[in-house]
């Protein structure tokens, strides 16, 4: 374990090392008075490190060094270095932001992030276009058309070929069909442009393909079916411009929709109608009329029909929409793709991460099919994204995070053989809810599931037994640098110190560790372990109405873990488990003798106060959605049951769950039609970088979604009922 402790230090030294060794000579102060700054402070030798920052210790002196105030900070440093979980870290900007805009010191999170800020807005002069903007175009004109995908009608995916993809998987797992379809069926269309027809339409295009793959005519009847069908499943309407072509329709314009396709005019009259398009003039169709908007001959047609009248045509290709029709003399109105608009905008770091496998486009084309549906979805906040509800949270942004996280649970519990899941309280309540769904759902055999109420509080006072014991408690779940010893210790071990203890109102940095331990281990041992030992079993009460098969292999399921919950129901049970995580912390190491067999899907061996990844340095926003409707766990009583917390009476749990229920109709919808799920290889990349979302300056959050990000810290008084501020 001292092994793991050196290397865990050593660690966050050559981090910072490598994040601010250009600074050295600067003078620099570190924000933060916790154990970190105290590591951080071996390096005083090479870092010119003048003084500490902290908003509640003004004045003191902490491991030597003074915490200064905001004057002595603007007279004497270039740097300040905010040493804090980078979840706290935006508040703690906020505070001292105008440190930065004021007197030009710069500011850094300790894992080398600038924090970001709203001074450079998209000044892109599309943002100042809206749908009362388009409405009052609509008035002026007497005919209007419209282009179809893209503009009234978007896919489900981000690129149109992953429908080419989709289909070839769904043949050659459904059908046990193994042709290259995408590739091919991409050939065919490109031949018959080139060789047969520029205004090909389907049916040559399969001809095509036919002869490409040389499948008979049977199996060609049924991919082209499959096209349909999955075109059919992935297509929605883009509502703002459905509302839009209503508005025309409404006040008697006269509508066209015009398009470059090669669907005939059956099937895209059906596809409008499921979309509830109806109502307009005229369908022209490139593959029928032998003309398009691309060649720029279709408006030649067009004008001819609508001989008298202003023209407006919408539509979203800057060539073919926007350019062509302006040479023949009719206006035009651009609006964006979703794709266009993540291209164009803050959220062009998930286009930029995304390596165009069908899996990465499949979430961020539903991403967009939500949140980018209308073409003026980033124009309010010049192209940060604005997310309403709890609801739109879980759905844009937690659901591939939940869903990936679940499936990669089946699967790693089918490879280590476990044959129970107890879902630790409060992060596993919705988990297993999920867990539980999609094993039906798919009609897949899952090892059972328990939602096991636990927390640090409840099972670790239930583990102690010996000094040792009180030192290990003391030395990982106690350095807590504002709170006073007398409330650390309650906390800590459920019991009351002497009111006569001099050290019951001092602070934990007033004096060293070895001073605490010894003195808690002399004075308060005996009462410490009777404590314990009722505590132990009444929670062995509560373990055996479980019905926990000790002679299983057991899985358990946390968020972001140090391993110390785990180790301490280990304890309990008096066996070993595999942990399944979120993401693991560098510590579990530490903790947990058996490391190998526990698990972190976004990431293992992690800090968070240093990691890169947005879920794991702003763990707490996870932990905070994924609860349940029962505050803290704190023990149990003499019949096994739970015991809570209800001194943090400020939650609204009904926020929490309009965003749980988000993320089930994300998971839902996914499932409708996916039945590869199991199979897939998501992204984690991505899934992290849609998680960045919440806590980047790349979105703009209500203030519904503000006040239901309560946070409460059993061992921390200063951190109970605290609002964390996204972004």
């Amino acid at each position: 374990m001292r092994d793991v402790e050196i290397n865990f230090k050593q660690s966050l030294l050559d981090n910072f090392d490598h994040n601010f060794d250009s600074f050295k000579n600067d003078p620099i102060v570190l924000y933060g008075i916790g154990e970190k700054t105290e590591i951080i402070l071996q390096l005083e030798n090479k870092y010119n490190i003048i003084g500490l920052m902290d908003s509640n210790s003004v004045g003191d002196t902490v491991y030597g060094f003074r915490v200064l105030t905001n004057q002595e900070v603007i007279k004497k440093a270039a740097i300040i270095i905010i040493v804090a979980n980078i979840a706290s870290c935006p508040a703690i900007y906020k505070r001292i932001e105008f440190l930065r805009k004021e007197h030009g010191i710069k500011i850094f999170y300790l894992n080398g992030f600038i924090p970001e800020t709203n001074e450079n807005c998209d000044r892109d002069p599309y943002w100042r276009k809206g749908l009362n903007h388009l409405y009052k175009e609509i008035e002026m004109y007497d005919i209007i058309s419209f282009d179809i995908f893209d503009t009234i009608i978007m896919r489900k995916v981000l690129l149109p070929t992953d429908i080419f993809e989709l289909v070839e998987e769904r043949l050659k797992k459904q059908y046990n069909i193994d042709i290259d379809f995408k590739k091919n069926r991409i050939k065919a269309e490109r031949n018959c442009y080139q060789k047969v027809d520029k205004y090909c339409d389907l049916v040559q295009i399969y001809e095509e393909l036919k002869k490409i793959t040389d499948v008979c005519e049977d199996t060609l009847e049924k991919i082209r079916k499959l096209e349909y069908d999955i075109e059919f499943e992935n297509c929605v309407a883009r509502d703002d411009i459905l509302s839009a072509y209503n508005y025309a329709i409404n006040n008697k314009k006269t509508v066209y929709l015009i398009t470059d396709m090669y669907w005939d005019r059956k099937i895209l009259v059906d596809l409008l109608a499921r979309n509830s398009i109806y109502g307009y003039e005229q369908l022209l169709i490139s593959c029928e009329q032998k003309k398009s908007k691309q060649n720029g001959d279709i408006w030649e047609l067009v004008l001819k029909e609508m001989i008298n009248g202003k023209i407006l045509h919408i539509g979203d290709n800057q060539h073919a929409d926007i350019e062509v029709p302006q040479k023949y003399g009719i206006s035009t109105y651009h609006i964006r793709s979703s794709l266009e608009l993540i291209q164009s905008s803050d959220l062009r770091y998930l286009y930029d991460s995304c390596e165009n496998k069908l899996t990465d486009n499949l979430i961020l084309g539903k991403f967009a099919a939500s949140a980018l549906n209308s073409p003026f979805s980033l124009s309010k906040y010049k192209g940060k994204l604005e997310i309403e509800t709890m609801f739109d949270m879980g759905f844009l942004i937690l659901g591939p995070l939940v869903l990936n996280y679940v499936l990669w649970l089946i699967k790693k519990c089918d490879e280590c053989k476990i044959d129970k899941v107890l879902f630790f309280s409060r992060d596993g309540y919705f988990i297993k809810k999920i867990y539980d769904f999609i094993s039906i759902k798919m009609k897949i055999k899952v090892p059972n599931s328990i939602y096991f109420l636990t927390s640090r509080r409840a099972a670790s006072v239930a583990t102690i037994k010996d000094l040792d014991d009180i030192e290990f408690i003391i030395k990982n779940l106690c350095k807590i640098k504002k709170c006073k010893i007398g409330e650390i210790i309650f906390r800590g071990f459920g019991i009351e110190m002497d009111n006569d203890d001099k050290l019951k109102d001092m602070y934990y940095f007033q004096l060293s560790e070895d001073e605490l331990i010894f003195h808690i281990q002399n004075k308060y041992a005996e009462r410490i372990i009777k404590t314990s030992k009722v505590e132990r079993l009444n929670y062995e009460k509560y373990i055996r109405k479980q019905n926990i098969d000790l002679e299983n292999n057991i899985g358990c399921v946390n968020f972001i873990g140090r391993g110390l919950t785990q180790k301490f129901v280990e304890v309990i049970l008096g066996r070993s488990m595999n942990g399944f995580y979120f993401a693991t912390e560098s510590e579990i190491k530490k903790f947990l003798k058996s490391s190998k067999k526990n698990f972190g899907l976004y990431g293992e061996y992690e800090d968070t106060c240093i990691s890169k990844s947005y879920l794991i340095s702003n763990y707490i926003v996870g932990e905070i959605i994924f609860s349940s409707p029962d505050e803290q766990l704190i023990k149990f009583d003499k019949k096994g049951c739970p015991i809570y917390n209800n001194k943090s009476n400020k939650r609204d749990f009904s926020l929490i769950e309009q965003c749980h229920q988000g993320i089930e109709k994300y998971i839902t919808n996914f499932l409708k039609y996916d039945t590869f799920l199991l199979e897939r290889e998501f992204d984690t990349g991505l899934i992290d970088k849609l998680f960045g979302l919440l806590v980047s300056d790349k979105s703009v959050f209500s203030n519904q979604i503000k006040k239901g990000l309560l946070f409460n810290d059993y061992y921390n008084s200063e951190s109970e009922n605290i609002y964390i501020d996204l972004n």
